[in-house]
């Protein structure tokens, strides 16, 4: 009697969430970093770790503009702010700007969606690293937006769908 042997695979996908959250703590009379670079979609987070109140106020010398203003911010309270728009944001905080509690945040634009392998060229290799990372413990892309083609802020098998086509369809 022969055996026959069947192997049956299940593929689960899960949806990877690309965006980052990045931490600013709010520490005495300074923010820690006080330079900051993200990306496009990306997240900061205040968090105040000090005894006193604090804002985390875009503007700069001391002069709010109107883009942000978290308020008041008590000790252990936090602040999320997500930055969609590339550019450098200056920020303050209101009470203690005099004493040079200042930051800054660099937003770079996402990378090219597409390039999973970040050669520069999107091609079927690109569909290979990313089969690779969703169905066999692949290392993820860098960064995992590159791998989101359907821009839907997860990463799974509709963005390999759609990076084919892309590659095979034009």
């Amino acid at each position: 009697m022969k055996l026959l042997k069947v192997e049956v695979v299940i593929v689960i996908s899960i949806g990877l969430s690309w965006a980052t959250v990045h931490e600013v703590q709010m520490v005495n009379f300074e923010f820690v970093p006080s330079e900051l670079t993200i990306q496009e979609g990306d997240t900061v987070k205040w968090i105040n770790v000090s005894s006193t109140y604090h804002t985390s106020t875009s503007g700069s010398n001391c002069s709010p503009d109107g883009i942000w203003n978290s308020g008041f911010l008590a000790p252990g309270a936090e602040f999320l702010l997500p930055f969609d728009t590339s550019g450098t944001f200056l920020y303050f905080c209101i009470p203690h700007c005099g004493l040079g509690m200042i930051g800054t945040v660099t937003v770079i634009p996402s990378s090219n969606p597409g390039d999973i392998n970040g050669d520069g060229i999107v091609n079927i290799l690109d569909v290979q690293y990313l089969a690779n990372y969703l169905y066999y413990s692949g290392p993820p892309p860098d960064p995992i937006s590159r791998a989101d083609m359907n821009s839907d802020g997860v990463v799974n098998d509709l963005d390999l769908v759609a990076l084919s086509k892309l590659i095979f369809q034009g």
